[in-house]
């Protein structure tokens, strides 16, 4: 994403040193081109919102409706979450094994904007490309 000087990148590495398969890894960074600044997926959001609890149950409800298959329970988003900003929503992603199992690929999860609007600070990166 670079809509409004914000942007989003996210980047896959594979690494193979042998075995059954290689392994890739996701990583996400999102910044204001302006501020030079990058943003932990708590600073998008007002202070006093509950976002934490907010994203557990969308994911939990996306999880169950998709059928996603687990290798355990989910239980919540961390407090450095990875995650990543496209046109229409916030992507919370998990490494291979985190909670999928291999076959299925990272789980990611995209989470409309629509869905977190009320939380969104105003002052924030989203709101530049929310608009």
């Amino acid at each position: 994403l670079n809509k409004n000087g914000i942007l989003s990148m996210v980047s896959e590495v594979y690494t193979y040193t042998g075995g059954a398969h290689g392994m890739s890894y996701l990583g996400g960074i999102s910044f204001d081109l302006n501020k030079g600044k990058s943003y932990e997926l708590k600073e998008l959001f007002n202070k006093d919102s509950n976002y934490k609890q907010r994203f557990n149950d969308l994911i939990k409800r996306e999880i169950s409706a998709k059928e996603i298959p687990l290798l355990r329970d989910f239980e919540e988003i961390y407090d450095e979450q990875e995650y990543y900003l496209t046109e229409k929503g916030i992507v919370i992603y998990y490494q291979l094994y985190d909670y999928t199992p291999y076959a299925y690929g990272f789980l990611k999860i995209e989470i409309p904007y629509e869905d977190i609007k009320d939380i969104i600070d105003q002052e924030g990166p989203l709101a530049k490309i929310c608009k």
